[in-house]
């Protein structure tokens, strides 16, 4: 039963609100090492508590007392006492003592309150004496067990930092179990320490996980927990420091299909871990696995080939992933793994090698394919301890041909190695074993021969060698096929149609799904189709983005309509989108290979592009998060720069963490290097100017195989930043030391023959304070780009240049650019608020 008036209370303030439930159970005299009680009383540290003991039968009787003995004394001592309607108070040093009756030997009730401190825990015995006797009668006998609940930080939490709720039992072996419940109502993992305190953790809290936690305290003698509310409130303007600490990595090679570790974590406690990949050859990076010991989450976008190591790495405190990787597995796989303010980082660097044999004129042709290729210093063919002739088919291939002919097969069969020799010195082997088909291979094949047996028998046997030897043949192309969907528009309303389409061909692929190539039926037009596996855990951004987007330099979305997978319950996103024949990326090697600089009227033009796309979306909200080369599309005719790829982008709000890993190598601005969750789009101008500076050089400006490493590349071009400067990209950094190192001139960080209004843009656009960045439409005015406002101004093929000027009203402070054509171009540049 649970007594109101003096017993439990609620106490409500403007900052906490906090529940006290004392529970009295009534139940038969129990004993726990020796001690023995009639009621438990668990009261909330500090607030009054009620000790009850009632009984009519002392009504008239000479005198009432309380005793007490702690867990720690064996003697009882006095608590209370009174006699004569005159009250006397032993030692204790009780808060707020007193019956809960004014007259107890009158009323019978000889219950006791006071503000319960952690440490008056322990046995209350409640006696009455008689005149007659001398001896005082027990007619109570209460164990009081106190519990304290605390939290730090203390109120508010500063967002991003890691909460921890403490709920500490004087008497833990009455506790059957204790849980801490989130406001969301989820059950968070929970830990003991020294037996007495349990305890929670939330790393990178955020706002939106600000209420009422409740702690269930469950007595072993009871079988409905006590619940105890504790309310946290976080802040969105302090961000707690996070101390990074940068691990070394590890360089490893694999044969495509064998099992791989990669050690996280090993041993030792933590509270969070972020699995990010760097798909191989590329800087794009993706969070693909997130393990959240505390609020018991655990999220794999990678797949079943990617799972934990261990059962239970909660007991083992390994925390190490087992990876089966295919080819296209290989590359950079990044450990973060939080331990209270704490970060540690770790690369694991992954070569894939995947052999194979294709049946060729003279023989067999065996192909060796590996990716991540800076990590390999060389590869080769061996057999039987003799390197062999190779040829390469490009980048990451590498093959042999095995001559068969009338040769005997002792010659020829056996196991083929391709030797991988990475940088680091280790070598790895990936195998393959020819043997010659025998007639007691075939006399396997279950088929018997009639009028067209022989027939079947070779194509079974063809079949049968196709699988033996791993042939592979698949078709990239269907020319033929005519595909019909149910799509959506992307813009305007929700009214699907039927949308044709064929000759259909892959053009790229990686973690993100597949990109086709096809043609519109009705239309004719070439479309690109992005197909994306969906995962109902996360909200698609991209889907939502690009239908609110209407930019003549942004790729538009035509359609969406979504398909089914070959597994049950996969569902793929596919995005109609327009097709743009190359990207700036490859046209920027192209130059490279033929040892030539591109023409500083390219830069020009596809750099005015890009800002006025970024000064579009900016205005909408919208930060890219991943402004690179490979996703600035271009067509090399007309020069016409489309921005795409908005699977990495988001609407930012101030006050909401973002995640800093984001944004591909070599183009990651500063802030996002400092670990800053509260960024803004001008991340988005510093990866615009690393752009511009890697057309002007001819490689990236900043390359780096880690955030330390791009950081250091960073510092020797700009100089160590100043305290100011770190504090304005992270206030938590600002007691880092730094090596003191002066700014390079950055006429001598490019080619003599570099325009100086291209150099004095870059230095515009890459400075290490967010604000001070020139924005969108400031860089579209820079003197640089003056050439693009003369009227005569054409290509280097002798083509006008592409609609640069085109600017219409959208709204009340805001121009945008057609998404259609204009006649020409205006001489006038763009004006304040033009997006």
């Amino acid at each position: 039963m649970i007594f109101f008036g003096q017993g439990p209370v609620c106490l409500i303030s403007s900052t906490k609100i906090v529940i006290i439930l004392c529970l009295l159970v009534s139940c038969p005299s129990s004993s726990f090492k020796g001690l023995k009680w009639d009621t438990i009383i668990v009261g909330l540290v500090p607030s009054p508590v009620t000790l009850p003991c009632e009984d009519l039968s002392a009504v008239g009787t000479d005198r009432v007392k309380w005793l007490w003995k702690s867990s720690t004394r064996d003697s009882w001592s006095l608590v209370i006492s009174a006699r004569d309607e005159k009250i006397y108070t032993g030692g204790g040093g009780k808060v707020s003592l007193g019956f809960v009756h004014k007259e107890p030997l009158k009323s019978g009730n000889l219950s006791l309150v006071f503000n319960a401190r952690f440490e008056d825990s322990g046995l209350y015995s409640c006696q009455v004496q008689s005149f007659e006797s001398k001896a005082a009668q027990l007619k109570h006998l209460v164990l009081l067990v106190t519990l304290q609940v605390t939290s730090s930080p203390p109120n508010p939490i500063p967002i991003d930092s890691t909460l921890q709720l403490n709920a500490t039992v004087s008497w833990p072996n009455v506790v059957a179990h204790t849980r801490w419940i989130s406001p969301s109502g989820n059950a968070l993992h929970v830990k003991n320490d020294l037996g007495i305190t349990y305890y929670t953790r939330l790393t990178r809290i955020s706002q939106q996980e600000a209420g009422h936690y409740v702690c269930q305290i469950l007595l072993k003698t009871t079988a409905t927990p006590l619940a105890f509310s504790h309310h946290i409130s976080v802040s969105g303007t302090g961000v707690s420091p996070m101390r990074i600490t940068y691990g070394d990595s590890q360089h490893h090679a694999v044969t495509a299909g064998s099992d791989v570790i990669i050690p996280c974590h090993t041993s030792g406690d933590l509270d969070y871990i972020f699995l990010y990949w760097e798909i191989p050859d590329s800087t794009a990076i993706e969070l693909i696995f997130e393990v959240d010991l505390w609020r018991g989450t655990l999220n794999n976008s990678k797949g079943s080939n990617l799972r934990m190591a261990y059962a239970d790495p909660t007991q083992s405190g390994n925390y190490s992933f087992l990876l089966t990787p295919a080819l296209e597995d290989s590359g950079i796989y990044k450990c973060e793994v939080f331990t209270g303010n704490d970060v540690s980082t770790f690369n694991y660097r992954l070569t894939v090698v995947q052999v194979f044999a294709r049946e060729s004129q003279s023989g067999w042709k065996l192909d060796c394919l590996y990716k991540e290729r800076l990590l390999v210093k060389s590869v080769g063919w061996m057999f039987q301890n003799y390197s062999l002739d190779v040829m390469s088919a490009g980048p990451g291939s590498l093959s042999t041909e095995i001559l068969v002919g009338e040769r005997p097969p002792s010659k020829w069969q056996g196991t083929y190695s391709c030797v991988v020799l990475l940088k680091n010195g280790k070598k790895y082997s990936a195998n393959y074993t020819l043997q010659p088909v025998t007639a007691e291979m075939l006399s396997t094949v279950p088929i018997s021969l009639g009028a067209l047996g022989g027939l079947l028998l070779l194509g079974c046997v063809a079949m049968w060698i196709t699988w033996r030897y791993g042939i592979c043949f698949s078709s990239q192309r269907d020319s033929g096929k005519v595909t019909t969907v149910v799509a959506t528009p992307g813009q305007g309303p929700d009214r699907p149609q039927e949308v044709s389409y064929t000759d259909i061909k892959v053009i790229g692929n990686g973690s993100f799904g597949v990109v086709y190539q096809a043609r519109l039926v009705d239309s004719g037009e070439m479309v690109a189709i992005k197909k994306v596996l969906q995962d109902k855990r996360f909200k698609n951004r991209e889907l939502q983005i690009m239908r609110k987007l209407d930019h003549c330099n942004i790729v538009r979305l035509r359609y969406f309509f979504y398909s089914s997978g070959e597994k049950k319950d996969e569902v793929y996103l596919n995005l109609v989108l327009d097709f743009v024949p190359e990207t700036v990326y490859r046209v920027a090697r192209h130059f490279i290979k033929a040892k030539t600089t591109i023409p500083v009227i390219y830069v020009k033009v596809y750099m005015y592009q890009l800002f006025r796309s970024l000064a579009y979306i900016h205005s909408q909200g919208v930060c890219h998060r991943d402004i690179k080369p490979q996703n600035l599309l271009v067509d090399p005719e007309t020069a016409v720069l489309k921005l795409c790829d908005f699977g990495s982008a988001k609407q930012l709000v101030r006050g909401e963490p973002n995640v800093s890993y984001i944004c591909s190598r070599y183009y990651r601005a500063p802030e996002l290097i400092f670990g800053a969750t509260d960024y803004t789009s001008n991340i988005d101008i510093w990866s615009a100017g690393c752009v511009l500076a890697e057309l002007l050089l001819g490689q990236p400006i900043f390359p780096g195989d880690s955030g330390v490493d791009q950081l250091v590349e960073i510092i020797k071009v700009l100089g160590t930043p100043t305290r100011e400067q770190i504090r304005e990209m992270n206030p938590n950094y600002t007691e880092f030391k730094f090596p003191q190192i002066k700014a390079h001139p950055w006429t001598k960080v490019f080619k003599p023959r570099t325009p100086p209004e291209a150099i004095a843009l870059c230095s515009r656009l890459l400075e290490y304070t967010p604000v001070t960045r020139l924005s969108p439409l400031e860089a579209c005015a820079h003197s640089f780009f003056d050439d693009l406002r003369e009227p005569m101004a054409r290509l280097p093929n002798g083509r006008e240049l592409p609609n640069l000027f085109n600017f219409s009203p959208v709204g009340e402070g805001s121009l945008a650019a057609d998404s259609g054509s204009s006649p020409s171009n205006s001489a006038s540049g763009p004006v304040a608020n033009t997006s």
